[in-house]
């Protein structure tokens, strides 16, 4: 749950892309479905991020589906999918699935309000430093401290920095 607040303190729509993501936000809501779904989704996204720790692997993925299935299409307009499936990603991660947590991250980069949120590529790259793919590794936080800065990398540790200088 920590590192879900992160992705929010650290910038959902953040300041360089928040028109952008605001005109999409606006018109994702003024969709008929999403409007009769938006609390149901609002409801079983808190309990997911409340929950998700305490769930095993399969259970959350479980939910997860659940909740995709009520956003509707085309789903990159909703900040709750990125929610989703940076949610999917932490799991995965936190259980060494590295291949399907980075799956899930580039889920969750590909929804229009969260382009530049810093989390995702720092993420993404402490995957690949696992994996031991170092060229990614290096891409990713790089991009990642360009976007967050050092403060981003004090999250986990700061084994992480040299790879993004």
């Amino acid at each position: 749950m920590s590192q879900i607040s992160d992705m929010y303190r650290l910038g959902i729509g953040v300041k360089k892309n928040a028109g952008k993501a605001n005109y999409w936000k606006v018109l994702a809501e003024s969709s008929p479905k999403y409007g009769e779904r938006k609390e149901e989704i609002k409801k079983k996204i808190d309990v997911l991020l409340t929950e998700s720790e305490k769930m095993d692997v399969a259970d959350v993925e479980e939910m997860c589906m659940e909740i995709l299935d009520l956003i509707p299409d085309p789903q990159t307009m909703y900040e709750e999918t990125a929610i989703v499936y940076y949610t999917l990603g932490i799991t995965f991660e936190k259980n060494r699935d590295y291949q399907m947590a980075i799956q899930g991250y580039k889920h969750a980069m590909l929804v229009s309000c969260v382009k530049d949120n810093a989390m995702l590529p720092y993420r993404l790259g402490c995957c690949y430093y696992h994996m031991k793919n170092e060229s990614q590794a290096v891409l990713y936080l790089k991009k990642a401290y360009k976007l967050g800065g050092k403060k981003l990398f004090r999250i986990d540790n700061d084994k992480y920095m040299k790879f993004a200088k």
